[in-house]
This record gives structure tokens, C-alpha cells and sequence, in this order.
């Protein structure tokens, strides 16, 4: 027979072979990428938890002046009243 095909399977297992190590290293190289990530993502929740707690901090700051404010208004609104009484 002339047309007689014939298959080696030893080429197809070493084929078989160098695509699986090909894939092994593609996935080694994707999970080094997604931990990198996942370090970046913690980091940056890191700092935005910083963020929040000076926004907080600031905000504190904000209400204690905005009180010391009020109640200086409210004295001048009470000295304003009564010297207007006795003129």
C-alpha cells in the first residue's frame, strides 16, 4: 500500500508534552500577575482606609468649630438683645 498513513505517537505525546510545560508556564505567569494585583488592591484599600479616617477626622474638626461658632453667635445674639433692651 502506498497511501498507508501511519500515526506516531511519539511525536504526538512529545507535541502533547512541550504544549502542557507551554501552559504550565503561561498559567505560573498569570497567577505572579493576579497576586501583584492582589497586592496593589491592598494597598489601595489601605490608603483609602486612611483617606476615611482623616475625612473623619476633618470632619470631627468641622462640627467642632461649626459648635464653637454657634455658641459664640448665640452669645452675641443675647448681648445684641439685651443692649437693645436698655437703650
Amino acid at each position: 500500500m502506498d497511501d498507508f498513513h501511519v500515526v506516531d505517537y511519539d511525536a504526538v505525546s512529545m507535541l502533547n508534552v512541550s504544549a502542557t510545560q507551554e501552559l504550565y508556564k503561561l498559567i505560573l505567569k498569570q497567577q505572579k500577575t493576579i497576586e501583584k494585583q492582589k497586592e496593589q488592591i491592598d494597598a489601595q484599600k489601605a490608603q483609602v482606609d486612611v483617606q476615611k479616617a482623616q475625612i473623619s477626622a476633618q470632619i470631627d474638626e468641622s462640627k467642632k468649630v461649626q459648635s464653637n461658632f454657634d455658641e459664640r453667635l448665640k452669645n452675641l445674639e443675647i448681648l445684641f438683645n439685651i443692649s437693645k433692651l436698655n437703650e
